[in-house]
């Protein structure tokens, strides 16, 4: 293990947001990776673009160190290869289950309190043999295929304890709003500022009488963004509030390869698909973020023998990489508009909450990236 970077894993999400491979000390996102001979790294962030079932793979290795020119660039080098098939049909099927209903609890939950509702499905298969169609194709010694599918479905509840205005706060009585010593921390009226021409301050703002912002003087806009916050069950300035939100990830992928021995020759091609949804939520309920992540690649390839002592091996690969993360309400809730803020929100992608940073709250708003596309 080593220093972590957490720029692409934001960026990535969905499972690819527990991903973190870290050689010789260096940052997750030093690495090179490689499938079948071709480039399997997104160019972005230099992490992976592909991550086939283990169950469709023949053998992995990690280079480090002094390596040869062939790779170049990256700390580490993760080479992959995949399964071909053989003369002999071949089969397996898996299922990997998690739940709450198998999990200890927590050492730190109250005994009184159920365990936190986990359900995780991995399962597939993967079949492969000779090509055999009777009467028309014995692929026997020259032609064969290998077929993986494998889907992933989890469901984790996660709580969070966000801050949230008080109840008085909402109606802009900040009389109780102390600091650590017990003293009042006064709410200053913006408009008593005086300016010279200059604009140098010539009088500082003072405070509202009795800490109160009168009801005429909140932005109807502001008044609109309160009801986004969930009212506080606690009235305790800090954590005043339980989240308790579910994450989900549904993922499915499929990998077919066929490899056909010709003379001298064989030649591969191998086509993946690898689909991912997934919402994680935020500390403010109702408040979250949809990943979105899309792979296809394709890989044709030629080894052959030339002479005694000679061997060529060429390989063409396309990759393509899509991921994004919207807001929930993307596509369907012009939050923008709604609020009045005269700000172009015209691509259905950005809709969603603002972000909004207030001292001392939980902040809120969505994320809301636009497909990175890798090609």
């Amino acid at each position: 293990n080593g220093p972590s970077s957490s720029q692409g894993k934001q960026r990535m999400g969905g499972q690819r947001n527990s991903f973190a491979l870290n050689v010789a000390g260096q940052r997750i996102h030093f690495n090179h990776y490689s499938l079948d001979g071709v480039e399997n790294t997104d160019l972005n962030f230099n992490s992976y673009m592909l991550l086939p079932s283990v169950d469709a793979l023949q053998e992995f290795n990690v280079v480090s160190g002094l390596f040869d020119a062939e790779y170049g660039r990256a700390i580490a080098q993760v080479n992959v290869s995949t399964k071909s098939g053989s003369n002999q049909l071949r089969g397996t099927a898996f299922e990997f289950l998690r739940n709450s209903a198998l999990d200890a609890k927590n050492f730190f939950d109250r005994p009184e309190d159920p365990i936190p509702p986990f359900k995780r499905n991995q399962y597939g298969f993967t079949l492969s043999g000779p090509v055999m169609l009777p009467k028309v194709v014995d692929g026997r010694n020259r032609l064969f295929f290998m077929f993986n599918w494998e889907g992933l479905r989890e469901t984790k509840s996660l709580t969070a304890t966000p801050s949230l205005p008080l109840s008085a706060w909402r109606a802009g009585d900040f009389s109780g709003l102390r600091d650590g010593s017990g003293n009042l921390i006064p709410i200053y009226d913006p408009a008593t500022r005086v300016f010279d021409a200059a604009g140098n301050v010539l009088q500082a703002p003072t405070a509202f009488p009795g800490n109160i912002i009168p009801a005429s003087r909140i932005h109807p806009v502001s008044q609109k963004l309160l009801g986004y916050f969930p009212l506080a069950t606690q009235q305790v300035t800090g954590p005043n509030f339980v989240n308790n939100e579910a994450r989900d990830v549904n993922a499915d992928q499929i990998t077919y390869r066929v490899d056909f021995t010709q003379g001298a020759s064989t030649w591969m091609f191998r086509h993946s698909i690898s689909h991912e949804l997934g919402y994680d939520p935020f500390p403010i309920p109702n408040m979250g973020s949809n990943t979105d992540t899309d792979v296809h690649q394709l890989v044709f390839g030629n080894t052959r023998t030339l002479g005694s002592n000679k061997l060529n091996d060429a390989r063409v690969g396309f990759g393509y990489l899509k991921n994004g993360h919207i807001s929930p309400r993307a596509n369907t809730d012009n939050v923008v508009k709604t609020l009045g803020i005269n700000l172009p929100s015209d691509n259905p992608l950005y809709w969603g909450v603002p972000n909004i940073s207030i001292s001392g709250l939980s902040g809120l708003g969505e994320e809301s990236d636009a497909p990175f596309i890798n090609n």
